[in-house]
């Protein structure tokens, strides 16, 4: 299998090599990596990627591998064949250890939209995704989300 992550601003498609597929089925891609563009704030994570559901949850740690965050990339997800590519769609979500929540990127989305950056229908798919993902969150499930994240080891 390979992974790709497509990016809309700026616009590139960019193999994750370096990510190491942990489980794989229809419904969901589990992944662990460090980042590609080293960072102060963090430095690797593990990923589930749901893939109908068009988010992907992210468990954030930091150099001493100590828990940082959860950051949840609104995506649309492409399969042809072993190739898996993922669209991030500019919407994001961060969530804290202690459960409190932020949408990040709003702005983004309406600016590609209007430059014609993303489509009404991509548009409409991330902000339905946001939905979802926002009321699991609010409902208080989010862990539901983690829990095949959480349990991962991470070097």
């Amino acid at each position: 299998m390979r992974l790709f992550r497509k990016r809309l601003n700026p616009e590139e498609i960019r193999e994750l090599r370096d990510d190491t597929v942990v489980f794989r089925d229809a419904d969901k891609i589990i992944t662990k990596w460090t980042t590609i563009n080293p960072k102060i704030e963090f430095s690797h994570g593990a990923s589930c990627y749901f893939v109908d559901e068009g988010y992907k949850i992210s468990k954030i740690y930091g150099d001493g591998n100590e828990f940082k965050f959860y950051y949840c990339d609104i995506i649309f997800v492409e399969i042809t064949g072993e190739d898996v590519i993922y669209t991030d769609l500019l919407l994001d979500v961060v969530v804290e250890g202690d459960g409190s929540s932020r949408v990040l990127d709003l702005d983004e989305l309406i600016a590609a939209h209007e430059a014609n950056g993303i489509s009404t229908d991509e548009m409409l798919f991330a902000l339905g995704a946001l939905d979802r993902l926002l009321k699991i969150i609010y409902k208080g499930n989010f862990k539901e989300l983690t829990q095949n994240i959480d349990d991962i080891w991470v070097d």
